[in-house]
């Protein structure tokens, strides 16, 4: 080999095996790997993380399942029934709301009759104590009693002096 032999295969080592340059060779190679195996690694974790969310993903709704069928056995619909037979049957859902709402209009119409009765009688018995306390507070009677006591007054006053006199 001669002076210039050793340029070309130094050349040659620096662009790496098959003439591809050294960073894409083993360099770059290596470089994958790794990058392979920390990808893996956080792939891995990313699928613990799942697992653990599905589990706990898995309990809330059975906890949420238990609690529904404890509040379903606890409680009663508006006509009676309990709420799986609400979810069975729209219509018979549909129509013991209607007879509630009729039955809740029949009531209402009652109160308001009854109210109106009781209006009516309570404008009677306010007109009534208006005429007794206009009677009560009318002095014209008070004053002609009074004037009345002053005649009486004055007359024996008079009978008085002439029994008097006569005596």
């Amino acid at each position: 080999m001669g002076g210039g032999a050793w340029r070309n295969n130094l050349g040659r080592m620096e662009e790496g095996a098959g003439g591809l340059p050294r960073e894409t060779s083993s360099g770059t190679l290596r470089a994958r790997r790794r990058n392979r195996r920390e990808n893996l690694g956080s792939h891995e974790a990313a699928l613990d993380s799942l697992e653990r969310i599905a589990a706990s993903s898995e309990t809330v709704s059975e906890q949420i399942r238990t609690a529904e069928r404890r509040l379903n056995l606890l409680s009663v619909g508006p006509c009676g029934e309990t709420p799986p037979d609400w979810y069975g049957t729209q219509g018979t859902r549909s129509q013991g709301a209607e007879e509630v709402l009729s039955r809740l209009r029949e009531e209402l119409g009652e109160a308001q009759e009854e109210r109106v009765a009781t209006d009516e009688a309570l404008e009677a018995i306010r007109s009534e104590l208006d005429d007794r306390s206009g009677q009560a507070s009318d002095a014209g009677p008070v004053v002609r009693l009074r004037s009345a006591l002053r005649g009486l007054r004055q007359e024996t006053k008079q009978l008085d002096a002439r029994l008097g006199l006569a005596l």
